[in-house]
């Protein structure tokens, strides 16, 4: 559920995505992530971001729905209305509306270079919720994770993205992995809360019990 007015970023996994009908959101997809947006995504407020070249996709119309996917397994599916999509690539947004006479998708682009990112608000967090023993993937925002005390969840943090956890995280058995080597963290305690950050806006903030949750690293967990 993303924040009104906020930006995430998904990582290579399957996501439904809750927006608001009245705030402009950006969405900004990772190759291989495979997006299903509701339909407070067709206001033409909201911005999706895709991570290669506007040649990259193919574009189907399915009632009113936008299929959008790449041979690298990148997909959304946008819903559309009267006022078009406003979708973002590396080389430029191009707005995308539904031509009425010939029931086909038109296409014009707006700039020439991709939008600039806004910053993470960590006071306007993304909700994303586990199933037992799921797993998932977050990129640049900020977010609040809701898992299971039963479940063992695994997570995968990309650099950026700001990462609360609930305290049914404090039952351990989870495994988190993060962007970069463990030297690249600092370790702090905030009462029961471990904090990690790595100084490129990374931050991880996890309930800690007495039973061990693995971390993982690119040097090991």
């Amino acid at each position: 559920t993303v924040a009104r007015g906020q930006s995430l970023g998904l990582g290579q996994d399957e996501y439904r995505i809750v927006g608001t009908r009245d705030g402009a959101e950006m969405v900004i997809l990772g190759i291989g992530s495979q997006a299903s947006f509701d339909p407070s995504f067709n206001t033409g407020l909201d911005t999706i971001v895709f991570p290669k070249r506007f040649a990259a996709y193919g574009f189907v119309l399915d009632g009113s729905v936008v299929r959008v996917a790449a041979d690298d397994g990148t997909s959304a599916e946008i819903p559309i209305g009267t006022s078009g999509l406003q979708l973002a690539f590396t080389d430029g947004l191009r707005e995308v509306t539904v031509d009425t006479e010939t029931g086909t998708l038109s296409f014009e682009q707006l700039t020439q270079t991709a939008p600039e990112l806004p910053p993470v608000d960590p006071e306007m967090a993304s909700r994303v919720i586990f199933s037992p023993d799921g797993e998932t993937s977050v990129g640049r925002g900020a977010y609040n994770l809701f898992g299971s005390a039963a479940g063992n969840e695994e997570l995968v943090i990309g650099v950026g993205a700001q990462v609360t956890l609930d305290p049914s995280f404090n039952e351990g058995g989870d495994t988190i992995v993060l962007p970069g080597d463990f030297a690249d963290f600092t370790a702090t305690r905030n009462g029961s809360t471990l904090v990690l950050e790595d100084g490129l806006g990374t931050i991880l903030r996890l309930p800690l019990g007495t039973e061990p949750t693995i971390l993982g690293f690119d040097d090991g967990d």
